[in-house]
């Protein structure tokens, strides 16, 4: 599902899909928990890390 909303911005409002920096995404799999993956053209993506808000913005702090 998350390849396939890729480049379709209106599509990517049910997944709460970010663009963080670079090639670094984020999106909800709860209200409280996002996953943090990085997207490497064509369609490879590499999962970094779960957390709530405050874990995501410290770990993109240390990380990009």
């Amino acid at each position: 599902m998350l390849i396939e909303t890729f480049g379709k911005p209106h599509g990517h409002v049910g997944l709460g899909l970010r663009h963080l920096h670079d090639n670094a995404f984020e999106f909800r799999i709860s209200r409280g928990i996002q996953v943090v993956f990085l997207f490497f053209k064509p369609n490879r993506l590499q999962l970094m890390m779960t957390g709530n808000h405050d874990e995501v913005r410290a770990w993109l702090k240390e990380n990009v």
